[in-house]
C-alpha cells in the first residue's frame, strides 16, 4: 500500500483510541495526526470535568509544538479505532469539532461537517465481567443522538470493520497474497490481486465469538466463507444463534481449529 496516497495526509486529525493504537496512527500519518489527550491539552476549559481528574494533564499554552493556535487549527477528519477512555469528554469534544466545521470553541453550524471513522461497530465485547462491555458501536450511537438533538441534523460517519463484506473480501486478498508468497522463488510479496480473483478458495473459514459481526459478516460474504461460532467469547449460548446462525458452533478456538483440520483431511484424529 501507497501511503503517501492517504487521503488526510498533511492535514490536521483527531484519533479517539487507546494509546498503542494511536501511536500506529501518529506514525503512519505523519504526525498529522493528534492524540485526543494531546488534543484537549491545547484548550483551556474543553472539558469541564477535567478539575475532577488528577490524571489529565492541565492546559498548557505554552505548547512548543503548535504551528497555530488551538482554534484557529481546521480538524479534517475524526478517527475513532476503539472504544475510548473517556466517553464524556470525547463525546463533548468531538460535537464541539463536528458542530463548528472542525473548529471547536465557534457555533458555526453552516460549515460542513469534518469527515468521522470507525475502525469497528461492535455494539458490545466481552471482558472478564461476566456481562458484555459497551463497544465503539455503542459509542457511535451516543455520539449520532447527541449531535442529532444539538444540530438537528443526523452525524454522518463511516463504519469499518466486521460484519461489511469489504473486511471479508480484503481478508481473501491478504490470504491469497501469502499463499503467492509463499509459492513464490524469492519469497517476495507481490501485489494483491482483484476482487474476482478471490473465488478461487474451495474455502475460508470465519472462526468468532460475535454473531453480530464475526458470523454476519461471513453470512453477508457468502461463500466461500464457512462460519464456526465459538462459545468463549460474546457468544454463550447452548445452540446456534437465532438471527446469525453460524455453519458450525464450537466450545473455543482449539476445538474449532481441530474441525477444521479433521474436515480438511489434515488431521487423522
Amino acid at each position: 500500500m501507497d501511503f503517501r496516497k492517504l487521503q488526510f495526509l498533511g492535514q490536521t486529525s483527531i484519533v479517539t483510541c487507546k494509546s498503542h493504537i494511536s501511536q500506529f496512527c501518529i506514525a503512519l500519518m505523519e504526525r498529522t495526526v493528534v492524540k485526543m489527550d494531546k488534543y484537549c491539552e491545547e484548550f483551556q476549559y474543553i472539558d469541564p470535568l477535567q478539575s475532577y481528574k488528577p490524571w489529565v494533564n492541565k492546559y498548557d499554552v505554552s505548547k512548543k509544538d503548535m504551528i497555530m493556535p488551538a482554534n484557529e487549527r481546521q480538524i479534517a477528519a475524526v478517527f475513532v479505532c476503539s472504544d475510548p477512555i473517556d466517553w464524556g469528554r470525547d463525546l463533548q469534544v468531538l460535537c464541539d469539532v463536528f458542530r463548528a466545521g472542525g473548529y471547536p470553541g465557534k457555533m458555526d453550524s453552516k460549515s460542513p461537517q469534518p469527515p468521522l471513522f470507525f475502525a469497528a461497530d461492535d455494539f458490545e465485547y466481552p471482558t472478564k465481567f461476566p456481562v458484555p462491555r459497551f463497544g465503539m458501536g455503542a459509542f457511535r450511537i451516543i455520539l449520532q443522538s447527541l449531535y442529532a438533538r444539538l444540530m438537528n441534523r443526523p452525524l454522518s460517519c463511516t463504519s469499518f470493520g466486521k460484519p461489511k463484506p469489504i473486511v471479508y473480501h480484503l481478508a481473501a486478498k491478504s490470504l491469497q497474497n501469502v499463499a503467492r508468497m509463499m509459492s513464490s522463488h524469492d519469497g517476495s510479496a507481490p501485489e494483491l490481486e482483484d476482487q474476482a480473483k478471490d473465488e478461487k478458495w474451495e474455502t475460508l473459514y470465519m472462526i468468532g465469538d460475535n454473531p453480530e459481526t464475526d458470523i454476519a459478516g461471513a453470512i453477508g460474504a457468502g461463500r466461500p466463507w464457512f462460519s464456526i461460532l465459538v462459545r468463549s467469547g460474546n457468544f454463550r449460548g447452548p445452540g446456534n444463534h437465532d438471527k446469525f446462525p453460524a455453519d458450525k458452533v464450537v466450545d473455543d478456538v482449539y476445538a474449532a481449529v481441530d474441525f477444521i483440520l479433521k474436515k480438511e483431511g489434515i488431521s487423522s484424529k
